[in-house]
């Protein structure tokens, strides 16, 4: 129940929750929802405008709550001088609502208990509350929705130095570092009158699998757990063992609560910096803070020494989400793993030479002998051919597409003999994008590196953050005339940004851009090569579906698509069907086991358990 705190408890709280940002009020409503057990909290924002919307599944509030709400000092949370000894939430001071109501034109509250059926409002006009009143409208669960309208209405300075950008930025940066905290709370951040999800997380079991969602398995990977306990003190945490050219993956919590730039962050930085050299000392990779989260500091050295003395990488690797660049025969000796039920086999491009065509199936598939064999498959004849596959015409024929328009979307480099770079087409007008502070300090290190890359990006002279895209690769400008020409709506603002932001993360996470076809490029060559391959219930004649088998054999990578799924699938091996002995059954148990493991993390996680 809120209730108003007794007179020397307000004495000894710091009043003025001071609310300086955008930001800080979205992490003040977060919390709320945090502490009303929330397991589910959805932010939409709209920068511009600074408004925003908080909505949670918590325990709600009834209608005698709603009347103390919003008043300074009145909390649930906090009701003598002991429980600030044993604090067990993050709002206790009862001032975050009240103080973003004094800053707001209008903040709406609605809210329902799980005990109730009758869902209760509440406004705030320039910090006049109103009457509470039973909405027409009954929420659908128990829950709290905050709406904040116009912030720092009265703050005109404020609202004009607010970068949109920046702005947007902090507070996906803030709900991704709470979210570390609160592994089974989902959190989503939406911009309004926008389908794009800033922030999209799903519950997890663990800090861990959290972090994972965020920031990926491969830096996850690098990442070994720490745990230390000295008397009333623990720490708990993980640390990396990667480099990074900042701390913007440090993460220190106490009491679970997100601490910034703290004499803490000074000692931990300090301690790792001497576990580091000692490792650099005995050839040991070096180490760095990445993400802790301690209950209380406590000097945990030997825990430290342990883990860069023990470390080993994890045996599960996530395919990796960047495009195999064909041209530079990264795909040369790449076999791919098949499994049936009873039998694996490992495709390998010599096998597709051998395939051998046997006709068209039900306008889709094309049914072909593969000598898998390991004899000499240069010597086999043309009519040998031990297993069944069933390769799809659609996906074949997108592979072929896909190499092809990547071979094309390369010239020679005038500048550099014998190099290639991506083919280039200028932009008119230029298409302008908006970027943070960081990010145009990113680009003006590698400015002339992205012109290889087919981005000519012109730097603000001013103090604006602003960067005019004069050339793009000719795959972007295509796309974009295509999609115009079919009467859908521009692209190439969004494939543009998009491929920028590829580099920036690139240089924020590497220090360089990468030289192989990026993702970006990839996809929309994809998107080319699906929309003009042969479709379902296409009828091929004999000769075409040699034709595309022949150009399959040609492919760096003919077991996928341009989207990375299976191009064929083994059906029967002729040598088992010939063989009359009993085969063995299949270990359904053993096979469900792989299968979980493959969801959870990757192939080569699922290889390492059937090989125990």
């Amino acid at each position: 129940m809120i209730k108003s705190l007794p007179q020397d408890v307000q004495a000894q709280l710091r009043s003025g929750v001071a609310i300086f940002s955008l930001q800080q009020c979205v992490e003040e409503l977060i919390l709320n929802s945090v502490d009303a057990g929330a397991t589910c909290v959805a932010v939409k924002i709209d920068i511009e405008a600074c408004k925003l919307q908080v909505i949670d599944n918590g325990s709600g509030m009834c209608r005698e709550d709603m009347e103390k709400v919003g008043l300074r000092y009145n909390t649930s949370k906090c009701s003598s001088l002991e429980d600030l000894d044993n604090l067990r939430f993050y709002g206790f001071r009862g001032e975050a609502i009240s103080s973003i109501v004094s800053l707001a034109e209008m903040v709406e509250m609605s809210s329902r208990t799980k005990l109730s059926v009758k869902t209760y409002v509440k406004t705030f006009n320039e910090a006049n509350a109103s009457d509470v009143l039973e909405a027409q409208t009954v929420r659908p669960s128990a829950g709290t929705t905050v709406s904040v309208h116009n912030l720092f209405h009265n703050m005109p300075v404020r609202r004009k130095r607010m970068d949109a950008v920046l702005e947007t930025e902090r507070i996906r940066q803030r709900v991704e570092a709470i979210s570390l905290m609160h592994p089974s709370v989902s959190f989503t951040v939406k911009k309004e009158n926008s389908a794009h999800m800033m922030v999209q997380l799903s519950k997890t079991s663990s800090t861990y699998y959290r972090f994972v969602q965020i920031h990926g398995l491969n830096r996850a990977q690098k990442l070994g757990e720490v745990s230390y306990v000295h008397e009333q003190f623990e720490m708990t945490g993980h640390i990396g063992r990667e480099g990074h050219y900042n701390n913007s993956l440090q993460f220190l919590f106490v009491n679970g609560r997100l601490l910034l730039k703290t004499q803490i962050h000074k000692t931990l930085n300090s301690l790792l910096k001497r576990v580091s050299s000692a490792a650099r000392q005995n050839n040991s990779p070096t180490a760095y803070p990445l993400t802790s989260s301690p209950k209380q500091k406590e000097d945990a050295q030997g825990s430290l020494s342990t883990l860069f003395s023990e470390w080993s990488n994890p045996v599960f690797i996530r395919p990796p989400e960047v495009a195999v660049d064909v041209t530079s025969g990264q795909a040369e000796g790449l076999a791919v793993k098949i499994h049936n039920i009873l039998f694996p086999y490992r495709f390998t491009k010599n096998m597709i030479h051998t395939m051998r065509v046997i006709n068209q199936v039900d306008k889709k598939f094309l049914a072909c002998l593969i000598n898998t064999t390991e004899k000499d498959m240069a010597e086999s004849s043309t009519n040998e051919g031990n297993l069944l596959v069933l390769v799809d015409q659609h996906a074949a024929h997108e592979r072929v597409r896909l190499e092809g328009l990547v071979t094309d979307s390369y010239e020679d480099d005038p500048d550099i003999p014998g190099k290639k770079r991506l083919c280039s087409s200028s932009v008119t007008p230029p298409l302008e994008i908006n970027v943070t502070e960081e990010e145009l300090r990113l680009l003006r290190s590698c400015q002339a590196f992205l012109r290889g890359l087919a981005l000519d990006v012109r730097l603000p002279k001013s103090e604006s953050l602003n960067v005019l895209l004069e050339r793009l690769p000719t795959c972007f400008i295509e796309k974009e005339s295509t999609e115009l020409r079919r009467g859908r709506r521009s692209v190439i603002k969004t494939i543009a940004e998009d491929y920028l932001r590829e580099h920036i993360e690139l240089l924020r996470s590497t220090g360089r851009v990468r030289g192989t076809l990026p993702l970006t490029v990839h996809n929309v060559l994809a998107s080319q090569a699906c929309h003009g391959a042969i479709k379902f219930n296409d009828i091929l004649s004999k000769e075409e579906c040699c034709s595309l088998v022949s150009s399959l054999s040609s492919c760096h990578l003919p077991f996928q698509c341009a989207h990375g799924r299976p191009s064929m699938v083994p059906l029967a091996d002729l040598h088992h069907l010939e063989d009359q002995q009993d085969l063995p059954k299949p270990n359904l148990r053993k096979l469900r086991r792989m299968y979980k493991s493959w969801q959870l993390y990757g192939k080569d996680q699922s290889l390492a358990q059937n090989k125990e």
